[in-house]
C-alpha cells in the first residue's frame, strides 16, 4: 500500500473515477491540436481543394466546415469538464442499495433469533419480578397490572 502511495496509483486512480484533474506544481502543456490531419471523406473533397486557394475565396461556412473536419471541439469546448456529480450520485446510490440489500440479507437469513427478552412471556416475567422485589419507581407498563 505504501508502495501504491509513492508512485501516486491510488491519486491517479481516483482522479480517473471522480473525472477530476490531480493538482500539482509541474506545468502542463495544453495541445488541442491533432498532430495527424484526418483525410477527408467525400463530402469534404471539394472544400480539400478549394483549401489550396486564397482563403479569402471561402465563404465563413466552409472555414467552419474545414475547422471542424480538423477539430472535433473547439478550445473552449475541450476544456470543458463533464460533470461529476451525476456519477457520484449514481455511485453512492449503487453502494447504498447493495448495503441495505445486504443488511436485509444478514438480517434475514444470517442473523440470529431474536433474544428471549423481547418475548411477551419474558416481559410478562421481568415485571412481576420487579414488582416482588419493590423495584422504585413502578411507573409505565409495570404500575398498570
Amino acid at each position: 500500500m505504501a508502495s501504491l502511495l509513492r508512485m501516486g496509483a491510488l491519486p491517479r486512480l481516483y482522479s480517473r473515477i471522480a473525472c477530476r484533474q490531480i493538482q500539482t506544481s509541474v506545468a502542463r502543456r495544453y495541445d488541442p491540436v491533432p498532430t495527424v490531419r484526418p483525410e477527408y471523406g467525400s463530402e469534404l473533397a471539394a472544400l480539400q481543394a478549394k483549401e489550396q486557394g486564397p482563403w479569402t475565396e471561402l465563404t465563413k461556412q466552409e472555414k467552419i466546415d474545414l475547422y471542424r473536419a480538423q477539430f472535433d471541439k473547439t478550445i473552449i469546448e475541450d476544456k470543458v469538464q463533464e460533470p461529476y456529480m451525476k456519477k457520484m450520485i449514481g455511485l453512492i446510490s449503487i453502494l447504498l442499495a447493495i448495503s441495505v440489500g445486504l443488511f436485509s440479507f444478514l438480517r434475514k437469513y444470517v442473523g440470529p433469533e431474536k433474544p428471549i427478552s423481547l418475548t411477551p412471556e419474558w416481559q410478562a416475567d421481568h415485571i412481576k419480578i420487579a414488582k416482588q422485589r419493590r423495584a422504585n419507581p413502578i411507573s409505565g407498563i409495570s404500575s398498570k397490572s
